[in-house]
Parts: structure tokens; sequence; C-alpha cells
């Protein structure tokens, strides 16, 4: 059974330690916006930060539970259906709303400490993080995968020519101050969470290092080889657990050379990035075998980038997110403006065209690739046609109990 339906369906459930920590990773994810009553906005060069001090989880994940209750139908309706935000990392806002009220159960009693959110446009900086006191000597320590932002999307791929990213720094600095009181750590992340993760223990403190206890990586890309040739990864390798969904692209990006589990998956094609949609049966996720798509197109995708040298991976990530900063900030705006990103394109120099058309070109020949684009289309389609039929039986619902128009046109509020 897919995780989140089986949080929305029981109650309170054994699991294992891997389940436990994927959803104890996703807290980042949560919108602490509507939590705190305060303006976390983007920050400027100095990257302050947003911290919630010692607070009791259960108080802090109530409010949020209510944030929801009043919402505009129709905004409701198109951030329920909405697939942009489950394939970039964080659920929608209903899938969201059922994981909230799971945890606020499960895990109601534990403590949330130092919750840090730090954006920055111009840095090209995207980070999250916040430490789970899960008793007096052990914590679990969190790290944020990307959000919709276009700086955040713009960091993963910096990661193909820089290390370590800005990101990546201060993943390294907050595992060594969090971590101080705590005789014991675990460290976990999904997608670019997981990269964090890894890379924070492989360079924290050495006094830090000795306490970590596991490192969990859900759906998290690597590393470029080159930076795996030291002795910092070699110290951590064998307390690294990755769990990547059989179809996983994320996950197979750059390299990491540590032994994964596979899972099995209620989405398909790219949407199998959402770590609650994946399978669950008796505490446990749903072992499963890797797909050869998933190693072919991976494996493309990484020739491809080691075939490009350094300046020129750097030429075509400015030139690739250069066009995408002109259309909007973030994700669920650019992908309202498809005229718009063509139109940018055609107006990069030919150069940094040549490059982009050159990778997108030898991605494309990659019979793996067809393949998983026809099971995202075939997911999404009948994912779409399944909401379109339930909304129908909605409105048919509302136009029996005589809602109008004017009394859906409600804002947000707590």
């Amino acid at each position: 059974m897919e995780l989140l339906q089986l949080l929305s369906e029981t109650g309170i459930i054994e699991v294992d330690d891997c389940v436990r920590f994927a959803l104890l990773s996703y807290l980042p994810y949560i919108n602490y916006r509507d939590v705190l009553h305060r303006d976390i906005s983007a920050c400027d060069k100095t990257a302050h930060d947003s911290r919630v001090g010692s607070g009791n989880a259960k108080y802090l994940l109530n409010y949020i539970g209510r944030r929801v209750v009043s919402v505009a139908k129709a905004e409701k309706l198109r951030r329920k259906y909405s697939v942009v935000p489950e394939f970039l990392g964080a659920a929608s806002d209903e899938r969201m709303r059922v994981y909230e009220q799971y945890i606020d159960k499960a895990f109601g009693n534990l403590r949330l400490k130092n919750l840090r959110i730090v954006n920055d446009k111009e840095l090209s900086l995207q980070f999250s993080a916040i430490t789970v006191e899960l008793d007096d000597s052990h914590a679990f320590v969190a790290f944020g995968g990307t959000d919709l932002s276009v700086e955040g999307w713009k960091e993963d791929f910096l990661g193909i020519c820089t290390y370590p990213t800005l990101a990546q720094k201060y993943a390294a600095s907050y595992l060594s101050a969090t971590s101080a009181k705590y005789s014991k750590i675990t460290i976990g992340g999904h997608s670019k969470g997981g990269n964090l993760a890894v890379y924070a223990a492989m360079n924290c403190k050495a006094h830090v290092e000795k306490r970590i206890d596991r490192v969990y990586s859900f759906d998290g890309q690597g590393f470029m080889q080159k930076d795996l040739l030291n002795e910092s990864f070699s110290g951590i390798k064998e307390r690294i657990i990755r769990i990547l969904p059989k179809d996983s692209i994320v996950g197979r990006l750059m390299y990491c050379d540590a032994p994964f589990m596979c899972v099995e998956s209620a989405f398909g094609g790219v949407f199998q990035h959402d770590l609650l949609a994946w399978q669950v049966e008796n505490g446990s996720f749903v072992k499963t075998s890797d797909t050869e798509s998933s190693c072919a197109l991976g494996g493309a995708i990484n020739a491809v980038a080691e075939m490009l040298n350094e300046e020129d991976r750097k030429r075509l990530i400015e030139a690739a997110f250069g066009v995408l900063y002109k259309c909007g900030d973030s994700f669920d705006v650019i992908i309202n403006k498809k005229q718009k990103v063509i139109q940018e394109f055609f107006r990069l120099n030919k150069k940094d065209r040549l490059i982009v058309l050159k990778v997108a070109s030898n991605v494309l020949k990659c019979k793996a690739f067809g393949k998983f684009m026809l099971s995202t289309v075939f997911y999404y389609g009948s994912y779409m046609k399944k909401h379109t039929e339930s909304d129908l039986k909605e409105q048919d619902a509302d136009k029996r109990v005589g809602i109008g128009k004017n009394e859906l046109n409600v804002e947000r509020s707590v």
C-alpha cells in the first residue's frame, strides 16, 4: 500500500527505522511560514536564518494541521491536483496535510529544534534543515530537499562542476553546530537532502563524525567521481543507507559508491521521486529490483556530464537557468510559460544554444529515455483522469447542497 494512503486510512502504525526516518526526513518540506506566523523570506547575502528554538512538536504540528481548514476551493483543487510539486520533491498541499496530521499523531511527543531556512537567489542557495530530538542523547538531523525555487534546482546542477556547493557547506556547518549535546546522531534527507546528509557526514568535525550512527539518503543524488576519492567518504561509507524507487532518476544522478535498496512506488515515471508514494507492507518498504531503463538512463545522463569539460558544464547551467530565471522564480510559475521559455532559449547566444542542444540530443538518444517518458505520461494521464472524475462528482455534490461561487471565495487562514 502507498505510504501516504496507509497513513491516512489507519491509526498509528509500527514501522521500521527506514520508514520512520523517511517520514521524519520530510519535515523540512512543511510550510513553517504558516506555523510561525512570521515571514521567513528570501535572505540577503548575509544569509540570516529563522530558527525555532526547543519547541513541543505536538503543539507545533497541531498548529500546522489547522492551516488548511479554510481555503478557497478553486485554490485547493489547483494545488491538490497539481503534479508539479510531486515531481519536484515536496508533495501537494493535500498530500502534505495528510502527512502533517499523521506526524502529529505518531511523533507528537518529539521536540523540534534549530529550524533553518535560507533562500538566496544571488548566491544560488536554497537550504533547509531541522533537528528532531528523539531522546536526551539521540537526535535525527533532517536536511530538506529542493523546493520549487529556480535557485534550488540551479544549485543541484551546480554539483556537476562545483564542489562543495554552498548548501553542502551549510549542511556540514549545521550538523556540527546542532549535534553538540548528543552522543548518538542519525542524519537523513530526501532528494537533495540525502546528498546534503552524506556530504555533512563526510565533512563535519571529527568529534561529530564519531557519533554518527547512520546516514539515510532517500533518492538523493550523488557526487562527481573525483569528489569521492578521499578518506572522508570511505570513513562513513558503511553507515550510508540509500533507498531508491525502482525507476529512480534523481538517485542515479552522479555517483555514490554505497549499496542501495530499491523499493516499489505507487506512482510511475518521474513521479516515483515522491517518497510518500513508496509502497509499505508490514511496516517496511516493499523491496524490489531496479530496472534496466533506470540504470541506462542514469548512466546516459552521467556520461553526458562527464563528456563536457568543466567550463562547458558551467556554461550549460548558466545558460539553461538564465532562461528559466527570465520566466519566473519558481517552477509552479514557469510551468505555465512554456512559450516564453522557448523564446528565451532562442535568445541565447549561439555557443550556449549549441551546448544545451548537444546535451539534450545525447540524452534523447538513450532508448531508456523514451520508455521512461512513456511511463511518466501514462501515469500522468491516469492520475488526471482519476481526479477529473473526482472533481466532477464534487461539483455535482456542491450543486446539490447549493454552494455558490461567492461562498467559495475564502482566503487562507488558520
